[in-house]
This record gives C-alpha cells, structure tokens and sequence, in this order.
C-alpha cells in the first residue's frame, strides 16, 4: 500500500484516534484517504532546484530578458500617453 502526503481542509480529522487539525498534512494509505477524500488536498511536492553551473547562467539570462522587456515596455507606454 502506496501513502501519499494529503493537507487537511475545511475540518478538523480523528485519525487512529488523533486530532488532525485543519491545514495540516498528513500521509495515508490510499484506503483511508479515498474514505476522507472529501476533506483533503493532495501535496504536491516541489521538484528540486537544478543545480550545477548551466542553473545559475539560465536564470541570469531569464532575469535580464525580463529586465529588458520591461524597459521597453515602459518606454512605449510613455510613448502612448502623449
């Protein structure tokens, strides 16, 4: 039996006689989920960073694309209000 992180919602749980309050996440099995499916939310688990040396340099080209963009896009709408 697989388990999966699930966050608690719109409740507070009893679970083998524990209070789960809301907004707290909780690993079950795929039985006892699909019973209380009603009030939980699966997790979704971040992917990990890349890392490496090729990380670094594609966010420092996506950050100055973005920079660039905006400059241009300001000096067109000052353009427009004229």
């Amino acid at each position: 039996m697989s388990t999966k992180s699930y966050r608690v919602r719109g409740i507070d749980l009893d679970v083998d006689e524990k209070r789960i309050p809301e907004g707290s996440e909780i690993e079950l099995g795929d039985e006892s989920a699909s019973k209380l499916a009603r009030w939980l939310e699966p997790v979704v688990k971040p992917e990990p960073a890349k890392s490496g040396k090729y990380a670094k340099s594609n966010a420092n080209k996506q950050a100055d694309s973005d920079t660039s963009k905006g400059a241009e896009d300001s000096g067109q709408a000052e353009g427009n209000k004229q």
